[in-house]
């Protein structure tokens, strides 16, 4: 192997656990492990790359001081692509992906530890599985660092990783934009790294995020993760709205929004709503996976514990369901309603509970506003436990009022004459005095009812969820200035997923595109939003199927709470499934 190969990898080399025996028969009955223990896999030192991977099983102690070792981040990839790699001894089939990573990480003359988690785990053993996988926050921030494994090398990504290697801290924003910029086989070098399928898996976000130290592999190139944060900041702040000479220059701006997600200090993710939403567009091949591999980076823990014997469905259930009686806040539901077959296929979710394997059909506008506590729809009323007994867990009992009914919807259209037809179909136009005298007005004086209900052609979506990104890295203290905005405008590009409704009662406004001519409008206790609600026939009475929040002028501050209370009303029990 060549001298840039050595240098690349020569951090890696650390003092693992006594060598144990070659176990007989099964490998993993010789290595048991306890809650506290954790296997490591030392890799013998190999002169060429294509020499047999020849590692040691051995069994250590987290909590032993001398237990040092890097943990391998990379994706599985297709489990039909096999290799054979051989472990105390025994031979040991693993995905092509992981044998690849094993070949390059190895030094010529010494060994090295690894913590790769499909042969460190007994994968075949349930129970241990669900056991260390609740331990992985603690396995990636013990870790001395992790190892990004993006693959073989491309045409042009070791160009790509020696830019990033040329940048330093010390570097002015200019001086690191022109190293990143200087011309274009490093840049399409930099664009193949930064869009390599890895930056698109649940469980790499968690093992980037709580990494003491990362660094990045590409081939035998090897580049500190740091530095793709602190390019990524700088190219954040590059101004979207000019226009770029140079088609990769764009591509290459593009490619980095692809990583940002990574770069957010992990003391600004222990929120659970951003996490869920900056992840929700990821994948994973297991769909528990999807809250599984969040729960070392946010307090997931206290609502759901890692369990595979579980299928997906249920474990989207319980952790819903008790994150909505705990906090007594039913915020999760802006993105729950009925399946999105886009979303993958039906596994039959409550329309209650959010499908967590996508975000098709969700409005980020809605989920905003809820983090933000925009508005307070429930007057800050609490979501309780009363009456959950009795019901399958495909039930939620809800607390409220159900306060009117659609007669009139609309999809949404762009330009004037989408415009005019939805104001015509609302019956909108004929009804300028009663209906819209507290819709502000656009600068011709004309009621600016698409605004009112969150769309606006002209504004850059992606700009906003930039710039806010940027906020929440750089200047968090300037975030209440500009969540107002960012609130009212962040549904921009996505009017498609858009309802605007009439109700019966002449209230006006908007819901997901699911939203349909007889749903009933609600307010729950314990939403900030109203609902629209789609009711069911049942022999056990009423239910409710949930089809998402919607904003209706004269409901978002508690007026219908105040309504009802003031009338003497009772509040109303009901079932959604």
């Amino acid at each position: 192997m060549g001298w840039s190969f050595k240098k690349a990898v020569a951090g890696i080399r650390h003092s693992g656990p006594k060598t144990v025996e070659q176990p007989d028969g099964n490998l993993y009955d010789s290595l048991r492990i306890g809650p506290n223990g954790i296997r490591l896999l030392k890799i013998q030192p190999a002169t060429s790359l294509n020499s047999p991977v020849i590692a040691t099983l051995v069994t250590a102690k987290r909590s032993d001081s001398m237990t040092k070792y890097d943990a391998l981040s990379y994706m599985w990839g297709n489990h039909n692509e096999r290799g054979t790699i051989y472990v105390n001894g025994q031979p040991m089939d693993v995905t092509r992906s992981l044998h690849t990573a094993l070949r390059y990480l190895r030094l010529p003359r010494e060994e090295v530890v690894i913590w790769a988690d499909a042969i460190c785990i007994n994968q075949t053993d349930t129970q241990e599985k669900s056991v260390q996988v609740g331990k992985m926050n603690e396995i990636y921030t013990q870790a001395r660092s992790v190892r990004i494994w993006l693959g073989e090398a491309g045409p042009d990504t070791d160009l790509g990783m020696s830019v990033i290697n040329s940048c330093s801290v010390k570097m002015s924003d200019g001086e690191i934009i022109g190293n990143l910029f200087r011309n274009q086989k490093s840049g399409m070098g930099l664009v193949d790294i930064l869009s390599r399928p890895y930056w698109f898996r649940t469980w790499m976000f968690q093992e980037i995020v709580l990494a003491r130290r990362a660094f990045v592999h590409c081939g035998t190139s090897v580049a500190d993760w740091s530095m793709f944060i602190r390019a990524d900041f700088v190219i954040a702040h590059i101004s979207r709205t000019g226009r770029l000479r140079y088609e990769w220059a764009a591509n290459l701006l593009n490619a980095f929004s692809n990583i940002t997600r990574f770069t957010i200090p992990p003391s600004n993710l222990k929120d659970i709503d951003t996490v869920l939403m900056s992840t929700r567009g990821l994948q994973a091949t297991e769909s528990r996976d999807k809250l599984y591999g969040l729960m070392g980076v946010c307090d997931l823990a206290k609502y759901i514990t890692v369990d595979y014997s579980k299928s997906a469905r249920d474990v989207y259930v319980e952790f819903t369901r008790n994150f909505s009686q705990r906090t007594g806040d039913l915020r999760l539901l802006c993105t729950a309603g009925p399946w999105d077959d886009r979303n993958g296929k039906d596994m039959g979710l409550p329309s209650w509970v959010p499908d967590f394997r996508g975000n098709e059909g969700v409005e980020p506008g809605f989920v905003a506003a809820a983090h933000d506590k925009t508005f307070d729809a429930c007057k800050g009323h609490r979501f309780g436990q009363a009456g959950q007994d009795g019901y399958d867990d495909g039930v939620l009992t809800v607390e409220g009022f159900v306060i009117d009914t659609i007669e009139t919807t609309m999809p949404w259209s762009v330009g004037d004459a989408g415009r005019k037809q939805l104001f015509e179909r609302l019956g909108i136009a004929n009804n300028r005095g009663e209906m819209l005298g507290a819709i502000p007005l656009d600068q011709r004086n004309v009621p600016n009812v698409s605004t009112w209900l969150g769309y606006d052609p002209e504004i850059d979506f992606k700009l906003l969820t930039e710039e806010y990104m940027n906020l929440r890295k750089s200047k968090p203290g300037a975030l209440d200035e500009y969540r107002a905005r960012f609130v009212g405008e962040v549904n921009a590009s996505r009017g498609i997923e858009v309802t605007g409704f009439k109700s019966v009662g002449n209230y006006i406004g908007r819901t997901t595109h699911a939203g349909k001519v007889g749903d009933v409008v609600a307010v729950l206790h314990g939403s900030q939003f109203p609902v629209v609600l789609r009711q069911l026939g049942s022999r056990k009475g009423p239910r409710y199927q949930y089809i998402g929040p919607c904003y209706a002028k004269g409901l978002m501050f508690g007026e219908a709470i105040d309504a009802a209370e003031a009338q003497g009303m009772k509040v109303s029990r009901l079932a959604l499934v």
